[in-house]
């Protein structure tokens, strides 16, 4: 996950017209490196040019930028990031809280965004990330590790309260990857002791 913006590329915002016209999300930071808004784009350039910000708040921004190609990507990874960093002029971004008002906390392994627990693509993940799926209906997660393909079928069907606890079950693989403890007889993710 990204932690750090400042080790992003970035223009001040009176430089936007030599911003890249490539597909990515952007983070406008103010002069001391704050997120103060988190947008995405197939061209940051293009899109920087419709974007109208009030004098008030110009002075010393900066707009930085994290190329995504992969466009179908776009949309869920700027809704991660944007509810890890909760910019400000984000306020009116709708999703982020489940049906009875509780806030969402997005799955976001190894740099790719999975909000809600749900990846809504069919392209490859990038290596190491835990991916929460339907299949007819039903909840499955899946990924890679050392070189093999798992796929663990949760027996839930899709619906908001199973994707959580989907989530958290990918959540603790992904960590369990990360802390060199993965069981791969995936007992311990079968079980009650993930939920």
């Amino acid at each position: 996950m990204i932690t750090d913006v400042s080790r992003l590329p970035s223009l001040s915002l009176a430089d936007k017209e030599y911003l890249p016209t490539i597909s990515g999300v952007y983070f406008l930071l103010n002069k001391y490196g704050e997120v103060l808004y988190i947008g995405q784009s197939t061209n940051i350039c293009d899109r920087w040019k419709s974007h109208g910000w009030s004098e008030d708040i110009r002075e010393g921004l900066r707009i930085a930028w994290l190329a995504i190609p992969a466009k179908d990507l776009l949309l869920v990874i700027e809704t991660a990031l944007i509810a890890a960093f909760r910019p400000p002029y984000n306020k009116d971004f709708r999703g982020l809280k489940d049906d009875n008002g509780n806030e969402l906390t997005p799955v976001i392994p190894y740099g790719e965004a999975v909000y809600r627990g749900l990846l809504k693509h069919r392209g490859k993940s990038p290596k190491g990330s835990v991916v929460v799926e339907t299949d007819k209906g039903w909840l499955r997660l899946r990924w890679n590790h050392k070189g093999k393909r798992y796929s663990l079928a949760l027996g839930l069907p899709d619906e908001e309260t199973n994707r959580e606890i989907a989530a958290r079950k990918a959540r603790i693989i992904q960590e369990d990857i990360k802390l060199s403890v993965f069981d791969k007889t995936l007992a311990k993710y079968r079980s009650g002791e993930c939920s």
